[in-house]
């Protein structure tokens, strides 16, 4: 069983390998979206602590040595890296995606705070 196979749903039993996925260089970047060091604070709450520990053990686990290991990967062959992360730059949060205004609890959730006063501009 080869990694094309490994995880494939009983769905493409029978069904043939994929081919070998090639890369353009000069048409590939890898997008790392939302993994910010905000969102790795460990809740004060030995509750939260408990109630939370099964995100951090994968963030810190698989999800952040897995991104680091293709960050460095595509550095080292010169395939451009982009980083993004979803938030507003407008200080009352008007320029939010559709999803966040609809999810106000999400936003309360994380603790996340939209000012309904502008900051003054930069």
């Amino acid at each position: 069983m080869t990694w094309k196979t490994a995880y494939r749903s009983f769905y493409y039993e029978g069904a043939p390998e994929p081919e070998d996925l090639v890369l353009d260089r000069a048409t590939t970047a890898l997008l790392v979206i939302d993994i910010q060091n905000k969102y790795m604070a460990v809740p004060s709450s030995t509750t939260e602590q408990k109630r939370w520990a099964p995100f951090f053990d994968r963030m810190n686990n698989i999800v952040i040595p897995n991104t680091r290991a293709l960050i460095d990967l595509f550095r080292k062959h010169g395939v451009e890296r982009l980083f993004a992360r979803i938030a507003c730059l407008k200080a009352d949060g008007r320029d939010r995606s559709l999803s966040q205004k609809k999810s106000a609890h999400a936003e309360n959730q994380r603790g996340i705070a939209v000012r309904s006063q502008p900051r003054a501009s930069r």
